[in-house]
């Protein structure tokens, strides 16, 4: 029954642009910020279809309608509808990337938590965008080390397609956040080489680097055998 309902009213009464904001809006992973309207509707070509799906309750607020919510089972089916593999798949994250990278622009104290979710809410949708190219306008020292794993073996894959620019922001990202990862500033080294040409001065900068934190590291592995 809901799956039938759901395909009548999205079919047959949602308009076109209230589709693509259903679509928009079932790819966040959480509530959905009021400052996002706008650049939601901008993406759709309706500067009315945010508020639609709110009046056709497929999206619910808060008392201060301060965050809206999509309830799970409209969000699965929605997904169902959505091409992971199409432009617009892509191209929607990326309006959503934007959005949470415009709220930092407006939010208050980098540090505050507003601002750390905003930061690693647009790297997620910037990674699902395939939009490395943004990856320099995150601040990285909001974001959770944790994805530092994540970034790695992303950097293996572009670096196995051949996507040597993609992988340069990438790796970039990487050595920002964990500036003693040695391994990460040889990667870049060689990446910026293959981009800029053999003996590139901010290559060999990182391949310095690299050199430095390894040598650190193996000389203070052999003071602890010692000791």
């Amino acid at each position: 029954m809901e799956k039938w309902l759901f395909r009548e009213l999205y079919d047959e009464v949602l308009l076109q642009s209230e589709q693509h904001m259903l679509r928009l809006c079932s790819l966040y992973r959480d509530k959905i910020s009021h400052l996002h309207i706008k650049a939601l509707n901008n993406g759709v070509q309706d500067q009315d279809a945010f508020i639609q799906l709110v009046r056709r309750c497929l999206l619910t607020s808060n008392e201060t309608e301060e965050w809206y919510y999509i309830h799970s089972i409209i969000q699965d089916l929605t997904q169902r509808r959505i091409d992971k593999e199409s432009d617009s798949f892509f191209s929607d994250h990326e309006i959503i990337a934007d959005a949470w990278l415009a709220q930092l622009k407006i939010s208050g104290s980098l540090s505050s938590l507003p601002n750390i979710k905003a930061t690693n809410e647009a790297f997620f949708h910037l990674s699902q965008a395939q939009s490395y190219s943004k990856f320099h306008m995150l601040s990285h020292k909001l974001l959770n080390r944790g994805i530092i794993p994540q970034l790695e073996q992303l950097s293996r894959v572009l670096s196995r397609k051949g996507t040597i620019d993609d992988n340069r922001h990438v790796l970039e990202l990487i050595v920002k956040i964990d500036p003693k990862n040695h391994k990460a500033h040889r990667f870049l080294g060689e990446t910026l080489e293959k981009l800029m040409g053999r003996g590139n001065e901010e290559a060999m900068s990182h391949y310095q680097m690299a050199y430095n934190l390894n040598h650190s590291k193996a000389t203070g592995r052999t003071l602890l055998t010692r000791i």
